[in-house]
């Protein structure tokens, strides 16, 4: 079976303070089975001041609009130097993960993306582990709640970047329900993105979809920049992915414009 025939179509949004139902209402136009809330960022960490997932009166707003408008919810975690989880001292790691989930479950998501953080130099690996005991310590609450958590693969000097640090991770973190964001991306410019796919296909869970020029995270729309496509839908057919393919672009483009990848567009 086609993997387009199997995934969720979804979409990433990024809402600064605005009236939040016509962002719902034109995903459920266009064709989405789901939404990632992910709050805006500048220079890749969280803007606290424009993070509407923090106050309880926009949650319940999103919650409500979710459920009339029919359509499922993901979480993507804050990110920056508050949410190292292999940097931070343990228990405030572990409290801020906890947070984290916290969101997700306030607004019905039932996926919730993260960064591990980043660690560098000779540390890398314990960081990897230390994370990975993180997230251990916040799975049965996320488990209980029927959070999936996954660990997105990002880029430079981040701590979860190659298939050896997804190695380090996975062999430390001795459960299946730990999963993958695989982030095509991330992984384009890694080099690494078919031996991502390949070498973790039972942790695939959740997948960031968007293209490059090899040399920055440029958030195009599949097809703008170098990324083999036919080759990785190959590898999600072969891998048996069923998980939402969810697009995170910085352009604009239709749902069927999209879908043109997985010859999947009757539009």
């Amino acid at each position: 079976m086609c993997i387009s025939n199997r995934v969720i179509w979804s979409k990433q949004i990024k809402p600064l303070p605005q009236p939040l139902e016509p962002l719902f209402e034109s995903a459920v136009a266009e064709g989405y089975g789901m939404v990632e809330w992910r709050s805006p960022t500048k220079s890749g960490t969280t803007v606290p001041e424009t993070d509407l997932i923090s106050r309880s009166d926009a949650t319940a707003e999103i919650r409500r609009l979710s459920e009339s408008c029919q359509i499922d919810m993901a979480y993507h975690a804050p990110q920056g130097d508050l949410w190292d989880f292999g940097v931070l001292p343990p228990q405030t790691a572990v409290d801020r993960l906890h947070e984290c989930v916290n969101r997700a479950v306030s607004v019905g998501a039932t996926y919730m993306t993260f960064h591990l953080g980043i660690t560098v130099g000779d540390g890398r690996e314990d960081g990897i582990r230390q994370g990975g005991d993180v997230v251990m310590s916040v799975l049965p609450e996320s488990e209980k709640a029927g959070v999936c958590l996954c660990v997105e693969n990002v880029f430079d000097n981040c701590s979860v970047a190659t298939v050896d640090d997804c190695d380090v991770l996975f062999q430390h973190i001795d459960t299946s329900l730990v999963k993958l964001t695989l982030d095509t991306g991330h992984g384009n410019l890694c080099g690494c993105l078919h031996e991502l796919v390949g070498s973790f296909s039972d942790r695939l869970a959740f997948a960031h979809i968007h293209d490059n020029n090899g040399l920055k995270d440029q958030h195009f729309v599949p097809g703008r920049g170098i990324i083999d496509w036919e080759r990785l839908i190959e590898d999600l057919d072969r891998a048996n992915y069923s998980g939402p393919l969810n697009f995170e672009l910085r352009e604009e483009a239709t749902l069927c414009e999209l879908k043109k990848h997985w010859h999947n567009c009757n539009g």
